[in-house]
């Protein structure tokens, strides 16, 4: 008897994942910490864009209402984790990595990284809006509009998380510990804040 296997990559596709840094075909550097940094920022984004993709290709098979409520609230909880990972980058990670650049004489500017983060926002922010109402009764579940409010930023937030990578890892001459503090310091403080019935 011969029993096949169906490969259906859910969260895989459409938008694309990242190369893990240091693996065949991805970009490498040979800073230690600064690779060790990028390959843990690589899984973080890669596990964003799974989300995305997971609504993305579920969308269409959700019916039942209590579906579309749970539907509607990882949605919101996705955007909530996407918002809050910016904005540890913004506030407390890229004024460090730009501070060990500049004292290792290396040019880095990630003010690039924060323009497409604010070029994507509002499209994110109206997908929220509209994915709120659903929740509470005032408008009609539809996939299709889902969909189309997913496209409406995705690719933009797609080149967003593969370019910042490729960004960071041409940081070859900073200081390896302070590049590692930096991701630790912002890694520390997302856990913190995350979630309110959390430790701490």
């Amino acid at each position: 008897m011969m029993t096949t296997t169906t490969k259906t990559p859910w969260a895989d596709t459409p938008f694309p994942l990242l190369k893990i840094p240091g693996s065949p075909g991805a970009p490498t550097c040979s800073n230690a910490g600064v690779l060790g940094v990028c390959i843990e920022m690589a899984n973080v984004h890669n596990l964003l864009l799974r989300g995305l993709n997971s609504i993305y290709n579920q969308a269409p098979f959700v019916t039942l209402p209590a579906d579309i409520s749970d539907l509607m609230l990882y949605t919101t909880a996705w955007a909530d984790t996407i918002h809050h990972h910016h904005s540890a980058e913004e506030t407390l990670f890229f004024p460090r990595i730009e501070a060990l650049a500049k004292a290792a004489g290396q040019d880095c500017n990630m003010a690039g990284n924060v323009a497409q983060h604010q070029g994507f926002e509002a499209g994110m922010a109206e997908m929220v809006r509209w994915a709120k109402r659903v929740g509470s009764g005032e408008v009609k579940y539809d996939a299709e509009v889902l969909k189309g409010l997913i496209d409406a930023f995705a690719p933009l937030l797609t080149q967003h998380l593969h370019e910042e990578i490729d960004t960071l890892v041409e940081l070859e001459k900073c200081d390896e510990e302070g590049v590692r503090k930096a991701m630790k310091v912002t890694a520390d403080e997302g856990a913190r804040t995350a979630d309110p019935c959390g430790p701490g």
